[in-house]
């Protein structure tokens, strides 16, 4: 399934079952299953990458300092809020 454009959205909250994920399996799990991901950025003093998607009712999410090629960004997150710990 191919995604046309990227949407913004001002928050993204995120809470319950939040799995962390290393970039490499998550960027790889993204791919295999055509998952729709959003993209926002954490940080005060270092800015991170955040990305996250859902699978099955759970909700999947990796940080990393340098953006990740090739996944299908739809949502484009001004600010990212969590009641877990990203």
């Amino acid at each position: 399934m191919k995604f046309k454009g990227v949407l913004t959205a001002s928050r993204v909250t995120v809470g319950g079952l939040a799995i962390k994920l290393n970039p490499y399996y998550f960027q790889q799990f993204a791919l295999r299953e055509y998952l729709p991901v959003v993209h926002g950025m954490k940080g005060i003093f270092t800015k991170h990458h955040v990305y996250l998607t859902v699978h099955e009712g759970m909700t999947f999410y990796t940080k990393v300092e340098d953006p990740l090629p090739g996944l299908q960004v739809v949502v484009e997150a001004d600010k990212i809020f969590s009641y877990v710990q990203l």
